[in-house]
């Protein structure tokens, strides 16, 4: 998190008071300005051996090739430099009733309490043995905000994965125990939760036999339950709305019995 808060970010917003604000890290900004200063180099030194091959009438597949080269690397190069200057100012700013997304010179502002969808996409590197995540919102005005949430995108991405989860999780858990008190089941992709216990499809678990559910690092949100060591549901991430919402719920729900 920025220990020095924008002065402009302290002024009144209909948000409410500025917490925090995540912005691009130098090592992205940097990444994608040099990766186009190089691409267009070498496209230009292509386009150099393609004239020079052109000159000495060295054959008409070596002057297409180097040329071919040569234009799709400067192509490259421009489009890595273009989304440097798009993304170099690019910021996450949170407040206490929301947050406002800067990027590519458009922002989008959603209220917590106004966030209908948070959806979690979990990308496993084999290699580091860790997962990174990427959240989409969506709100109740239909605007969408996509986060990338792997390291080295934005500034401490762990911590505003944490604030968002919270915020969001937190509001949405009072919508839902509204709804359970007066008799009606709360959706959760093609789960159902009730005061009884949850369905998936004809299958109906009781809070009684609910155990734990998780994410796992494949992308599959599972359920067990106390009595088998097998999954009762598993799920495709993509198919569960509000996941950290369900979990909180069920952990409430499944405490009480």
């Amino acid at each position: 998190m920025s220990n020095v808060m924008n002065q402009s970010a302290n002024l009144s917003s209909p948000l409410g008071t500025f917490v925090a604000k995540f912005g691009a890290t130098k090592a992205r900004s940097k990444g994608n300005l040099w990766s186009g200063i190089v691409f267009i180099v070498f496209g230009v030194i292509g386009l150099l051996v393609g004239v020079l091959a052109a000159v000495s009438e060295t054959g008409s597949s070596v002057v297409g090739f180097c040329g071919g080269v040569g234009l799709l690397s400067i192509a490259g190069g421009s489009w890595a430099i273009w989304t440097h200057r798009q993304e170099k100012d690019m910021a996450v700013q949170v407040y206490q009733d929301g947050l406002t997304m800067h990027k590519n010179g458009r922002s989008t502002t959603m209220r917590w309490d106004e966030i209908q969808n948070l959806d979690v996409i979990v990308t496993y590197n084999r290699q580091i043995r860790a997962s990174f995540y990427n959240y989409t919102l969506k709100d109740t005005h239909g605007q969408t905000m996509r986060l990338n949430l792997t390291p080295g995108n934005l500034e401490n991405p762990d911590q505003l994965a944490r604030t968002i989860q919270q915020e969001v999780t937190r509001r949405q858990l009072a919508h839902a125990f509204t709804k359970l008190n007066a008799g009606m089941a709360v959706e959760f992709g093609p789960l159902s939760v009730t005061t009884d216990g949850i369905m998936n499809g004809r299958s109906h678990l009781p809070w009684s036999k609910f155990k734990e559910a998780r994410l796992t690092y494949k992308g599959y949100f599972r359920i067990w339950t106390r009595d088998s060591t097998k999954t009762w549901a598993r799920i495709e991430m993509q198919k569960m709305a509000n996941l950290f919402t369900f979990l909180a719920l069920a952990d409430q729900l499944s405490g009480q019995r």
